[in-house]
């Protein structure tokens, strides 16, 4: 295990709280956290570089930033026995699917993205319970069968749900369904500020709109220094949204406001 932070660190728990638990070597920058990984059980064994924790294993997890991972891929190649996998649970995959093929990776690089995560970063948010019932995008670049099945049962014996994607489209999707509603909550922190607000001043629905505020920022230029070409387009949209329901505020056009908000409840109730 690459990284021992919230995606790390409960990927870990979560693999030694199985029945027939692995062996689970891990490795972070940081050698306190490995420590405490250790202590808490996450982890059977700790290294102090990268290369160590890839030999010998049969699945090495890169949960790092996203430019931490491409850089780890070159790291870790020469590392990798002729069998082991390289997996990873990184929100973009476009640069890693660059770096994968740059290292003579692709036939054994099978990416993973949880949807699941949290506003905390590091081992202290982990927990043995997060990926349960999470769905799992899964990406390749035409890596073999075998590599491809040791990540989905990866996945399944934690309880998520792995399924298939193209890069391209997973990484235009995350736009629209991660990266927008991080940046929209981030702008309704800012405006709450201006007006003199304070967290302890909003009730259940604005604290719900702005957990995502609290977010890590190292986490997040991360990134968006690769984000997907369709993030600005989603961000005008959803100015364009707003300016639109500020003009039926403004004009009193309540029949205008209840369509809206009659769309989207039924929206919110769709599985």
């Amino acid at each position: 295990m690459l990284g021992l932070g919230l995606m790390g660190g409960s990927l870990a728990l979560a693999l030694r709280a199985l029945a027939d638990a692995p062996a689970v070597v891990g490795w972070s920058p940081s050698a306190s956290e490995a420590a405490t990984a250790h202590r808490r059980g996450a982890l059977t064994g700790v290294v102090d570089d990268p290369e160590r924790a890839a030999e010998g294993a049969d699945l090495v997890v890169l949960a790092t930033p996203l430019d931490a991972a491409c850089e780890l891929v070159g790291t870790v190649a020469g590392a990798l026995g002729p069998g082991a996998t390289l997996t990873d649970v990184v929100s973009l995959k476009a640069p890693l699917v660059d770096a994968v093929r740059r290292a003579g990776l692709t036939a054994r690089w099978v990416g993973s993205h949880p949807m699941c995560g949290g506003e905390r970063s590091g081992f202290e948010a982990a927990r043995a319970d997060l990926y349960r019932d999470a769905s799992v995008w899964v990406v390749d670049d035409g890596a073999g069968s075998a590599h491809r099945a040791r990540v989905e049962g990866l996945w399944k014996a934690l309880g998520a749900r792995p399924e298939s994607i193209e890069a391209a489209d997973h990484d235009a999707r995350m736009a629209r369904v991660s990266h927008l509603p991080q940046l929209t909550s981030n702008a309704l922190a800012l405006l709450l500020e201006d007006a003199g607000l304070l967290p302890d001043d909003l009730g259940p629905g604005g604290r719900d709109m702005t957990r995502l505020a609290g977010s890590s920022p190292t986490v997040w230029a991360d990134l968006l220094a690769h984000a997907p070409a369709d993030l600005p387009v989603a961000l005008r949209d959803l100015a364009d949204r707003l300016r639109s329901l500020a003009d039926q505020v403004e004009a009193g056009d309540l029949d205008a406001l209840g369509a809206s908000m009659a769309r989207s409840c039924a929206w919110r109730q769709r599985t």
